[in-house]
């Protein structure tokens, strides 16, 4: 009911069993409450309660690191409920480590992974993404379809900095996903009209250690033919921020040209948060997913590209279903 009460609930705690005082620590926190008016004076108070409880217990204390601390807490209160949560991760679990250059705007790691997992995409049909950019999709699809951990060449996680942290056990656990690592027999394809997001892309799959599971090239989309009769194509076209919505509306029918054109057979996803441009690929998606590439909405669309047009592909499909 008051921050004294805080206080002494906090310093309460057996800090010292947990945070050695040549260690440091920080406290991120979210306040929504009347009793504090001042979200950091909540923060600060709990950083004391730490400090003193270590120092009275062993004789030093911790300091606090707001870069780079080995202890990171997070501190959540609601009305007079307080929750204090210890980290294990660190730094936000979307970095893997891998992507150490990028070009500008990328997809976010985590809605890579996602949109793969949406997809469907396994490893057992080729995987073309023609618009690579970082390479982010294909790393990620690599990692799924080798049944790896996305994050197996991060070096850094907050637990590691623990005292309680035993070195030996996290080889073993590592060792044992090690052994379910699988190969799989599809191919995986990126492109990108950039010699610059080409070179970006090589080096982030040198550090993902999947050179020799993606094939990079520079080339434009609008060049390409479909490297076998049947595969899944993923693509995070341009949102048109920087384009003449004219050009724009071009570039999304090109897009849905080549699909038509040279990718029978095949299916493709595209993501993108240009509701408007997406209209003009002059297909009709047979599934739409509402998703986010940070805080910014975006669809995510299944298009089934077929030989012919699309009246005598529906009278196929219902002569077949009429046959089963």
């Amino acid at each position: 009911k008051t921050i004294e009460e805080l206080y002494n609930a906090s310093i309460a705690f057996e800090w010292e069993a947990l945070i050695p005082p040549d260690k440091t620590f920080a406290i991120d926190y979210t306040v929504n409450s009347p009793i504090f008016t001042h979200d950091k004076f909540a923060s600060l108070k709990l950083k004391d309660a730490i400090a003193d409880r270590i120092r009275n217990q062993i004789g030093e204390r911790p300091y606090v690191d707001t870069e780079s601390p080995d202890y990171q807490l997070y501190m959540h209160i609601s009305d007079r409920s307080v929750d204090i949560y210890l980290d294990a991760a660190g730094e936000s679990l979307h970095k893997r480590g891998y992507r150490t250059a990028t070009v500008e705007a990328p997809i976010n790691e985590v809605l890579a992974a996602g949109i793969v997992k949406i997809s469907g995409w396994e490893g057992d049909v080729d995987l073309v993404d023609p618009m690579t950019g970082s390479g982010t999709l294909a790393i990620e699809a690599a990692f799924a379809a080798r049944n790896m951990p996305s994050s197996w060449y991060r070096e850094d996680f907050g637990f590691m900095h623990w005292k309680a942290f035993d070195s030996v056990l996290w080889n073993e656990i590592r060792e044992k996903a090690r052994e379910k690592f699988m190969v799989f027999s599809g191919n995986i394809y990126i492109y990108d009209r950039s010699s610059k997001a080409v070179s970006i892309a090589k080096y982030n799959l040198q550090n993902a250690h999947l050179e020799k599971w993606v094939d990079a090239s520079g080339r434009p989309f609008e060049k390409l033919e479909a490297p076998s009769g049947k595969g899944v194509i993923i693509m995070n076209p341009p949102y048109g921020e920087r384009m003449q919505m004219r050009d724009i509306i071009d570039f999304y029918k090109m897009i849905g040209n080549q699909l038509k054109r040279n990718f029978p057979g095949w299916e493709a996803w595209i993501v993108s948060s240009n509701l408007e441009a997406m209209k003009f690929i002059g297909l009709k998606p047979e599934e739409k997913h509402k998703l986010f590439n940070g805080p910014l909405e975006v669809q995510l669309a299944k298009y089934t590209l077929f030989e012919g047009d699309f009246k005598t592909m529906k009278k196929k499909k219902r002569k077949r279903i009429g046959e089963e």
